[in-house]
């Protein structure tokens, strides 16, 4: 609902632009359509003709000047016009006169459309064009284009792939908290709200244009005059009666208008000023250019009880509307604080009911729904942080499973591996309980029962050695360790092998560089790697041990040739599951191959790149 009240708002206030930015442009317009088509809406030849004929019969038959008013009145009946009469004596000099306006001051654009009507040279009537028939239905047109520019922009240009295009790219990427956004919406807000009211303040006169040319072009100020003319006309016309006679005038003149009594001789006797005027004095200067200070003249002949007077108003009927439009405009202009803070509150609160919903979805146990993130605050950083958190619990209940698979393989496998060994040691033992065989069997049976004993030690042991590595992992710290040390180890393990009378042909890395690994966990994976090649390798073919580095790695490889004829255990693998566990926490990589009864083992581990580059 706000929504819809905020667009009406705007597309109201856009109306109102478009209108009165197009009506500001009504003169040049007719300019145009006078100079291309001969429009004109102005005296036509028999009006003209009408005016010439009666100034010639009011100077035949010496008409009154208050009948020459009255009757001009009822003649013009469009435009403003100013009558100049002067009555000359035989020998040419000017022995009375007479300048009388009636209607709007006119404007300079449309003074050059003024038409003189003379029936001699000191006499005449200059008239104005007010146009009204053309702002009539200019007045059409430009409602008509402004709905249409209104319709144009809410329809296709709001919508437009390049509005969106803007929308989308002005929005910001980075960080920035409330307080920081709040402060920017009351920085953009207090722009708009001064810069509309200085361009709604300066921008007025398109305002007082259309009210005046729509609404006060004219004003019947001849009820006015009758009604004094009806009060003064037994009234002297002396100073002790002035006070009396501005009374009359308090009493029947509007607020907004002035008035000035000249005695017959042209002297200014009395009259009254426009309080408005006063009032509105205060806030700026007026000049010739300001519509608002476009005034309306009308004249009247008043007749009093010994001598004949001269009555003239000058309205200024858009005063009173000054105070009224500040008041618009201004509510107007501070309405962009209401809207701009109004939308930043719907965001953070569409954001906080967003969250809401998504914590909601969480907690019923739905940790694939993604918390959306609406804006870069601190509301979307609790966003950020809540998919942090479901990744992170996804990520340990994927990790759980697969150790709860791993484990369950691991029993399976290890129930398998102890099985076979107890069946064949409870065999010999039962062999050796019935006392059948001979001592030398029965010595041979002992021994075979010893060696599936020292079996099931041993993978016990290596039992315990995976779950220590994964008990521990959290507490291994890793730190820069040279490669030489590595290569030490590595040559104590060959060298016990060759004591063993096994062949080991080992090329090894002869140049320092540095890892980033943890010597216990490098001394365990050592031991587990030899100790199944000296239970598995053929005695007669080589063993093969390389050390190197490849992309900023540092990789051991293991090569050995698998003894067929060894009467062993099915294996399970754990020895070498621990040791690639303990290789990837530090974040190495492990590699097994068994192809062509060759048993290939290699270990990759990144090498510590500022340590080496030092090394070097």
């Amino acid at each position: 609902m706000i929504k819809k009240i905020r667009c009406f708002y705007l597309s109201f206030l856009l109306f109102c632009l478009c209108f009165f930015s197009i009506y500001s442009l009504r003169l040049y317009v007719y300019d145009f359509i006078h100079d291309t088509y001969g429009y004109s809406d102005t005296l036509n030849k028999d009006e003209i003709k009408k005016i010439k004929k009666y100034l010639k019969k009011a100077k035949q038959e010496k008409l009154t000047l208050t009948q020459k008013s009255i009757d001009l009145n009822a003649l013009i009946t469009k435009g403003s016009y100013q009558l100049v009469w002067r009555d000359v004596d035989k020998s040419g000099n000017v022995k009375d006169s007479w300048i009388s306006f009636n209607g709007q001051v006119p404007s300079k654009h449309i003074q050059k459309y003024k038409i003189i009507i003379s029936i001699e040279k000191h006499s005449f009537v200059e008239w104005m064009p007010l146009f009204e028939h053309y702002y009539f239905y200019y007045r059409i047109f430009d409602f008509l284009v402004s709905i249409f520019l209104i319709v144009l922009f809410n329809k296709y240009i709001h919508h437009s792939k390049l509005y969106l295009f803007i929308r989308n790219h002005l929005q910001l990427k980075t960080y920035y908290s409330l307080s920081s956004k709040m402060a920017m919406t009351f920085l953009i807000s207090t722009c708009f709200v001064f810069g509309s009211f200085a361009f709604l303040y300066y921008h007025r006169s398109s305002v007082f244009e259309f009210v005046m040319d729509t609404f006060y072009q004219s004003e019947n100020y001849d009820d006015c005059a009758h009604h004094i003319m009806e009060e003064v006309r037994e009234i002297d016309f002396t100073k002790d009666n002035k006070n009396q006679i501005q009374q009359v005038i308090k009493k029947y003149v509007p607020h907004h208008a002035m008035v000035y009594i000249y005695d017959q001789d042209g002297v200014y006797f009395t009259g009254k000023t426009a309080p408005l005027l006063k009032q509105n004095s205060i806030v700026g200067d007026h000049d010739q250019e300001d519509i608002m200070d476009t005034p309306l003249y009308y004249t009247y002949a008043l007749s009093l009880k010994e001598q004949h007077a001269t009555l003239i108003i000058t309205s200024f009927p858009l005063m009173e509307y000054f105070i009224p439009y500040l008041i618009v405009i201004l509510f107007i202009s501070f309405s962009f604080y209401f809207m701009f803070f109004q939308e930043f509150i719907k965001k953070r609160m569409n954001a906080i009911q967003n969250l809401q919903k998504d914590v909601f979805c969480l907690a019923q146990g739905d940790w694939q729904h993604e918390v959306s993130i609406d804006d870069l605050d601190e509301i979307g950083l609790l966003a950020q942080e809540l998919n942090t958190m479901r990744k992170a619990f996804l990520l340990s209940q994927e990790n759980e499973q697969v150790a709860k698979k791993a484990n369950r393989e691991l029993i399976s496998s290890l129930s398998h591996d102890l099985r076979t060994p107890l069946t064949t040691l409870k065999g010999y033992l039962e062999i050796v309980q019935l006392e059948k065989e001979s001592e030398e069997k029965r010595k041979e049976y002992l021994q075979r029962c010893l060696n599936k004993v020292e079996e099931i030690s041993d993978l016990s042991n290596k039992m315990f050695e995976y779950t220590l590595v994964f008990s521990t992992e959290d507490q291994i710290k890793l730190e820069p360790l040279s490669t030489e040390s590595i290569q030490m180890m590595i040559q104590d393990h060959i060298q016990y092998l060759r004591e063993l009378d096994l062949h080991v042909n080992e090329c090894l890395w002869d140049k320092e560089h540095f890892i980033y690994g943890n010597t216990m966990l490098i001394q365990r994976i050592l031991n587990n790697i030899f100790s199944n090649i000296q239970k598995y390798c053929d005695p007669w073919q080589d063993i093969i041990v390389q050390t190197f580095v490849e992309k900023e790695s540092y990789k051991m490889c293991f090569t050995n040739t698998i003894n067929q004829k060894l009467d062993k255990v099915e294996s399970n693998g754990i020895g070498l599951k621990g040791v690639e566990k303990m290789v990837k926490m530090q974040k190495g990589t492990f590699y097994k191959k068994d192809v062509n009864d060759l048993f290939i083992i290699v270990i990759t581990i990144p090498l510590h790149k500022s340590y080496s580059q030092k090394s070097e």
